[in-house]
């Protein structure tokens, strides 16, 4: 998931959005990040497989790269990584976003290199979720963003989406 930092809206445009919405939420609840793309964490597990391939032999290593398309504008993005469904801790040693120019380049000059309070690596033990720090790299609706990160050791699939490989959008 990638958010971005609250709006400033007027206390009339928060009631419309809570009585819109339903939700009995406190007016200062919009004054959170708020999702611009994410996707829900499946179990591979529980997903159907090919024949002959076993969710169970799935692994991965190295850098992975992740292009996803925010559906809002702002300066600043965090981002989510999830291991809601591991079943040992998921070492990410180092983690940056950048423009995407398609495909699997990214646009050097704006990449910036994701924290996790304030470290370049992060943990993420079974079971959890961690958000990364705010990075300074403006979103803009419809213009992809690419996540990339590198992971420690070889890890097992455990955590997925179901959106297509190549893009998601």
């Amino acid at each position: 998931m990638v958010v971005l930092p609250p709006a400033r809206f007027s206390r009339a445009t928060r009631l419309a959005a809570l009585a819109l919405l339903g939700l009995g939420l406190p007016l200062h609840a919009l004054a959170a990040w708020v999702a611009a793309w994410t996707a829900a964490p499946q179990k591979l597990s529980d997903l159907p497989m090919p024949p002959g391939l076993s969710a169970d032999e799935l692994k991965v290593s190295g850098t992975l790269r992740q292009r996803i398309v925010p559906t809002l504008d702002g300066p600043r993005v965090r981002v989510r990584f999830s291991n809601l469904f591991g079943r040992r801790p998921l070492q990410i040693e180092a983690a940056t976003v950048a423009a995407s120019t398609g495909d699997d380049g990214i646009v050097t000059a704006g990449l910036q290199t994701l924290r996790f309070g304030g470290r370049t690596g992060v943990t993420v033990a079974p079971g959890r979720e961690v958000w990364s720090d705010p990075a300074a790299l403006r979103a803009q609706a419809g213009q992809p963003l690419a996540v990339s990160f590198e992971l420690a050791r070889e890890t097992p699939i455990t955590t997925v989406h179901r959106l297509p490989l190549n893009r998601s959008e």
